[in-house]
């Protein structure tokens, strides 16, 4: 009966790795980045450009490794 309750915690623990940095990545660059682009500044612009394509990239690794993890094939 331990052996599902530990396995089911230690996936829980790798899954809140990646997702917690998503989540502040997020933060961050709504909270600093979007903001600044508002003002209209070309190079804040771009930058705020790089910085939502980063975060598209961060959320489907997040989404693939969960679905392997949560799938079991993840060891």
């Amino acid at each position: 009966m331990r052996r599902p309750l530990r396995r089911c915690s230690q996936r829980v623990g790798v899954l809140i790795a990646p997702w917690t940095f998503v989540g502040l990545f997020a933060a961050l660059w709504l909270g600093v980045l979007a903001p600044r682009a508002l003002d209209g500044h070309a190079a804040l612009i771009c930058l705020n450009l790089l910085a939502a394509s980063a975060l598209v990239a961060f959320v489907c690794a997040a989404v693939t490794f969960s679905r392997d993890v949560l799938s079991g094939r993840w060891p």
